[in-house]
Order: C-alpha cells, then structure tokens, then sequence
C-alpha cells in the first residue's frame, strides 16, 4: 500500500479525530438548525421555489379581468407555464401558456384569482384584492382599476414595491443583474441610485420603458447597500440591496454559523494529530529506527506531511457537506456555494495549524512543549484576527487580513459567501493565493530543512 494512504487511513481513523469529527459535526447541525429555525422555517414554501411571477392586472366595468404578466426563474430568465383564470367557485374561465419569453396575457369574466403552474410548482395571486373599490367603480361604468399582482420568491437580491410600481433585481452576478419592472403605466422613466454602507450615493442609471412588465440588465456599482428608485427629477425611499439572494443570507447564516465551533477548536485536533504522527516520534527518538530501515527523510517527512493535510481536507469535506445536506433536507435546496466556500476555509485553516505544528517540532525538542505553544499560537492568532479590525482603519485591517494572514484564503471565502461575486472586493484574490500558498510551502520547508539538518 501507498505509504501516504497508509498514514492518512491511520491518522483519519485514529479516534480522537473521528469522535470529534462526529460531535462537531452533531453541534454544527444544531447549530444550523437554531438558526433556520430562527430565520427560515417559517417562510412559505413559495420562498424557495424557483418560479417567480410578476403581472398587471386591469378590471373593465362589463366584469372582464385582463393580465399582463411574466414567470420567471430565480435568476430571471423566462419559463414557460400554464396560467388558469379562475372564478370565486373555482371554475377556469381561462387558461393560457407563457411564451419562451416568459410573457403572457390572459383575460377571462369574473375571474377572482390567477394560478401560475411550471413542473411541480403552483401558486397563485388575487385579481379581487380591491374588490370594494372596483364594484364602486363599475357601478359607475366610468373608469377601469389597475393594479399588481405578483408570487416571487426570496432570491432575490432587491425588492421594492409602492402600490404604482413592482421592481426586483435578480440573478445578479459580477454586479451584472436583471431588473424586473412591473408598472401600472405602460411608459415612463425609472431613476436608480445606489448607495454605499455610509448611505453616500456611488452612481445612478436611468431606466426608460415602455411596457407594463419589462426586463432590463443592470449594472450595480460595487460597494451598494441601497438603492432607492424614483423620477428622473426625483429619488424615492432607499430600499436594502443584498450582493447575494435575499434568502441565501439566511440560509449561508446558518451554514457559516454551524461552522464556528468547528473552526474555533477542530485545529487544535490537527496540532494534536502533529504531536501524535511526528513531535512524539522525534521527542522519544522512534524516529530513529524508523529512517534506519530503507526509507529517506525526505519521504517520511513528506508522508507525514501529506497524511494529515489529506485527514484535514477531507475531515473539512465531510463537515461541510453534512451541513449543506442538512439545510437541503430543511429547506430542499442545496446551498452550493457556500459550502463550497465553507470546506475553503476549513481546509485553509486546517492545514495551516497542522504544518505550523510540524514545523515547530523541528526545533522545539519537547513533544509537549511544542504541542502547547502551538495551541497558544492557535489562540493568539484567534485573537489578534478578532481585535485588529477594531483599532485599525480599513484599508490597513483589509491588506493584514487578506495578505499578511497566514489563513488569508479563508478571509477571501467568508467574504464570497456573503459577495457571491469579486466585483468590488477589497483585495486582490491572486494576491491572496500567493500569500495563503506562501505560509503552507515556506513553512513546510523550513521544517524540512531543519528536520534534515538535525541530529538524531
């Protein structure tokens, strides 16, 4: 057998690494489930459909209902759906289907609700919600009402709604989204401004239209918190914009809070796992008789190396995906990304601790010393990574966190899982790469040139 296998097998399956594996992992999934207990579960189950619909619906005074409408897709592409027309009885008075752009137009007498159905989705929107107002109105025979009607989803990334106008930003990606406007004019001009976290306007775009329900691309400027939408001379309240869908800040919430007590005390398993696999051999001089038979320093520093980085990484995996499986059992969708992101950081921070123990080894001849000042050093660089950005202006506690960090990959990850894009970012990522390799190889080898150097 692969003596790396071999090794890795025999420091994966050690049990102190698998027991721990298993209660953080427990705690994680309680931990998540707090949270979308908390945020998520009591949303309706429309929050995580992937169809959307958005529509204008106009009432005449013989009792015709009119709507234009569009279905849509969580990132705002077209579907094409069923529409059914329904009567207060629950009769169809009629049934139309979305074409490829995902627009439709259904009309129908004494229609009180509309239903949308695209593969095992069905929802529905009242046409009948100012039914005082309209009976007042046809009573008349004078005038028609006009109002919006809409069922979407929580992916979105922008959402604002005055009685006038429906407008949601979607499937935005390198700050490139769509915006979807539903208008009860079929003509006019929308003004967008963005806003940073210190509500100071970084940019503005005019929108003109013409169509009750239209879709525009949109470029968001990098760096928006709010964006407020009004007239050309004019700017109307600043509504929350989130980088990433509204709903996954609740779901990466709980993926990334399920990880904390993982990542706050697992590294001190990896030191441990240094101790056991190479401090104690070197301190109690068993290293000797291991390199006596044919096998160079050289390959039983890097197997011992390599073994652990590989117990790390896939102890990192397995934690991240019972985590993103949990949340895909609760809210039947997979948060990819983040979980992706999360086995990122884990696997950064995992290895880091592990090889900075295996390098100290090499010059502290104490297996126990080495073990507790690299949990001390575990400790300190904890706490020094949380107060810094307290004392430090920004643009100083950006270049030590992303550059200067020896789990700088990690900075860049948790900062992707809230970003989902690099638009903006306050780092380089090549930069930052270079930097997180820079710790693993250069203390690696320094540990290895010392380890053949030594005395045995």
């Amino acid at each position: 057998m692969n003596p790396i296998i071999y090794d890795f097998k025999r420091s994966f399956l050690r049990l102190s690494v698998l027991i721990f594996l298993i209660v953080f992992a427990a705690v994680g999934v309680g931990i998540g489930y707090l949270v979308y207990h908390s945020s998520v579960e009591n949303l309706p189950a429309s929050s995580y459909y992937n169809m959307n619909f958005v529509g204008v619906s106009f009432g005449f005074p013989n009792g015709t209902v009119k709507v234009h409408g569009y279905v849509f897709d969580n990132r705002g592409s077209p579907l094409v759906a069923t529409i059914e027309m329904v009567s207060n009885s629950g009769k169809v008075v009629s049934m139309t289907q979305s074409n490829s752009s995902g627009f439709f137009t259904i009309q129908g007498n004494n229609a009180s609700y509309i239903i949308v159905k695209y593969s095992t989705y069905e929802e529905k929107a009242t046409i009948t919600t100012i039914a005082a107002a309209g009976k007042s109105l046809l009573q008349q025979h004078t005038v028609m009402y006009t109002y919006i009607i809409y069922n979407v989803s929580d992916f979105y990334n922008y959402y604002e709604y005055n009685g006038e106008g429906l407008a949601i930003i979607t499937g935005v990606k390198n700050c490139v989204g769509k915006l979807i406007l539903a208008s009860t004019f079929n003509q006019g001009e929308l003004n967008l401004t963005f806003y940073n976290q210190d509500l100071k306007a970084v940019g503005s775009c005019i929108i003109n239209y013409s169509g009750y329900v239209t879709i525009n691309s949109i470029k968001i400027k990098p760096g928006t918190q709010f964006i407020s939408l009004g007239s050309k001379s004019s700017t109307g309240f600043m509504t929350e914009y989130s980088p990433i869908p509204h709903i996954e800040y609740a779901i990466n919430l709980g993926v990334i809070s399920s990880s904390s007590l993982f990542q706050s005390f697992f590294p001190i398993i990896m030191i441990y796992l240094a101790y056991a696999l190479y401090s104690k051999l070197i301190d109690s001089g068993a290293i000797e008789f291991i390199i006596s038979r044919p096998l160079t320093r050289a390959s039983f520093y890097l197997t011992r190396l390599t073994s652990g980085l590989l117990t790390g990484v896939t102890t990192g995996i397995i934690f991240s995906l019972v985590v993103g499986g949990t949340f895909s059992i609760l809210i039947h969708y997979f948060p990819g990304f983040v979980v992706t992101m999360l086995i990122i950081e884990l696997i950064s921070i995992l290895s880091f601790y592990y090889i900075l123990s295996f390098m100290l080894s090499n010059f502290i001849k104490s297996a126990t010393a080495t073990l507790g000042i690299s949990i001390a050093l575990f400790f300190i660089i904890r706490i020094v990574e949380g107060i810094l950005p307290i004392f430090l202006p920004t643009n100083v506690s950006n270049i030590l966190g992303y550059y200067v960090n020896p789990t700088s990959i990690c900075s860049v990850a948790t900062y992707l899982s809230t970003h989902l894009t690099l638009a903006g970012a306050p780092f380089n990522l090549g930069i930052s790469i270079v930097a997180q390799l820079a710790w693993l190889i250069g203390l690696s080898l320094l540990g290895y040139l010392k380890f053949r150097r030594m005395d045995l």
